[in-house]
């Protein structure tokens, strides 16, 4: 798992979408999205299966980190979000 941290607009979403090309990328700031990754956390990451993705914004959706600890054994799965680094070093801690 690859968390890219910093502040607003300072372009990580443009890094995580260039440097995992090949990944998925799915952004918690569309509201269809959210609301699957919070009704549904296991099937939301289900169907990214080995090749893991891109979760742009996944402050949106705190609940699922929990369920990323299941996957983090993935080959990739790349977290972006806005938060600060010692926010996103909270919010890990328990994975």
């Amino acid at each position: 798992m690859v968390a890219l941290t910093g502040p607003r607009q300072s372009d990580k979403t443009t890094l995580a979408r260039a440097v995992f090309s090949n990944k998925p990328y799915v952004s918690l700031e569309n509201p269809d999205e959210r609301e699957f990754a919070t009704q549904d956390p296991k099937r939301f990451l289900a169907r990214f299966g080995e090749q893991g993705a891109v979760i742009d914004e996944i402050q949106r959706c705190p609940e699922l980190l929990s369920w990323l600890q299941g996957v983090v054994a993935r080959p990739c799965c790349a977290v972006v979000t806005p938060l600060g680094m010692c926010a996103i070093s909270g919010i890990f801690s328990h994975l």
